[in-house]
């Protein structure tokens, strides 16, 4: 639930605001022994990235919301009017839209005018299609929900992703998040317009 999600990424805020006092301890430490190079532009970029990660949950929202917008627009290419009427998506939903062109419903129909042989052919055939079929619609189902977990992990991992902008040797990390945020956001989209070309 949001008010989770919410509550989660509010402590990691905290720790990742927290985390600033010792950077500016560290910068003020550097300061008065004359030690560091970089000390002002280390002080610059802490006060930027500290504005940013009490946006973090916003600006990741937004990159989600943006995403799940462009996966529902082919949603609504592949199964029109399925998002309009929540009881008419049995009859228009996405399932029926790749069922019909496939035939899967009505593999047997036909086949009552044919002969033995034939007729166990088409049924082992038309078996291991549908099986095929079940498993790949499975196995995307798996897949959405994944990135719905970590979609959520992200979200509340935010502000530490943004702190690793401005933290030395933390720049791997940033980057992982970056890619997790990218790749899982726009999974759905990528999928769905597939699915709309096939």
């Amino acid at each position: 639930k949001s008010g989770a999600l919410d509550q989660a990424w509010k402590t990691i805020r905290d720790v990742a605001n927290m985390g600033f006092i010792f950077v500016l301890l560290y910068a003020a430490i550097q300061t008065i022994l004359g030690v560091g190079k970089n000390t002002k532009k280390l002080i610059v970029n802490m006060i930027v990235v500290a504005i940013l990660v009490n946006f973090s949950l916003f600006a990741t929202r937004v990159v989600i919301d943006a995403s799940n917008m462009l996966a529902m627009l082919f949603y609504n290419a592949i199964a029109p009017g399925a998002m309009a009427d929540e009881a008419s998506v049995l009859n228009v939903g996405l399932s029926n839209s790749l069922m019909e062109p496939l035939r899967i419903s009505g593999i047997m129909k036909d086949i009552g005018f044919l002969e033995g042989k034939k007729i166990i052919m088409i049924s082992i055939l038309g078996s291991i299609f549908s099986i095929v079929a079940a498993f790949v619609f499975f196995a995307i189902s798996l897949m959405l929900i994944i990135r719905f977990v970590v979609l959520m992990f992200v979200m509340i991992l935010s502000p530490i992703a943004f702190v690793s902008f401005v933290l030395p040797g933390l720049g791997g990390q940033t980057k992982k998040w970056t890619d997790a945020l990218v790749s899982q956001a726009f999974f759905a989209p990528i999928y769905f317009m597939l699915t709309w070309i096939v």
